[in-house]
């Protein structure tokens, strides 16, 4: 996945420094890959194998991302969906069980540095490319990056959070990790003389978005 993703970003990389943060980026999940296989693979060796098998069949809105292809959205990937990782590899890294703790820890520092680079990208793109790129950076934001991901964290009914709190892996409900994200989302577009849409409204085009994607694919496998 990712380095098909990333072949093409790094022909539309507009310099040398941007394309060693993209290559540092791609080496840094898959590192974070291996990270994760390890960590159940020690615990029980067939777990890797049962989560794999539960993927294909789970769908998942944050990872059907529609990435149009350019620099911008390429910044705009890492700018909203690793900050989104952050905030929920960040819940594991006070987790109960402290194997998960160290690797989540680590992970969420590379991502960090992930949605930090997709800043600099979005704030390099617009600098060099005016009132032009600016408005195109707002129009994927309102249309698609910040509803994709503020619908991306599930209801506060949750079976899995409630599990996930009882077994003391998470210690957050769902709204409480997304409000935490919207405001850290709106502080950083602000510094980018980009707008963010309501909340409530936001969470609406995410889900009725997320809606129509999965009865898409339901009907394409049927």
């Amino acid at each position: 996945l990712f380095s098909v993703i990333d072949e093409k970003a790094m022909q539309m990389a507009p310099d040398a420094d941007s394309r060693l943060r993209l290559q540092n980026f791609t080496a840094e999940e898959y590192k974070h890959t291996y990270q994760f296989y390890k960590l159940y693979q020690e615990y029980d060796p067939a777990i890797p194998v049962q989560i794999y098998e539960n993927e294909k069949k789970t769908f998942r809105a944050y990872e059907q991302v529609t990435l149009e292809l350019n620099w911008i959205d390429r910044a705009m990937l890492s700018h909203y969906a690793d900050r989104f990782g952050v905030y929920q590899a960040f819940q594991w890294v006070q987790s109960s069980y402290a194997p998960l703790a160290r690797v989540s820890l680590l992970v969420c520092k590379d991502e960090r540095g992930h949605s930090n680079m997709g800043y600099l990208h979005i704030r390099d793109a617009i600098a060099r490319g005016g009132p032009d790129a600016r408005d195109y950076a707002q129009k994927r934001i309102d249309e698609y990056w910040f509803p994709q991901f503020m619908a991306s964290f599930g209801a506060d009914e949750s079976h899995n959070n409630t599990q996930w709190r009882r077994w003391g892996l998470k210690a957050l409900i769902n709204s409480q990790v997304r409000d935490a994200y919207d405001f850290e989302i709106r502080q950083v577009n602000d510094s980018l003389g980009l707008k963010t849409m309501d909340r409530d409204q936001a969470i609406d085009r995410g889900l009725e978005m997320a809606k129509k994607l999965k009865a898409s694919m339901i009907a394409k496998s049927a």
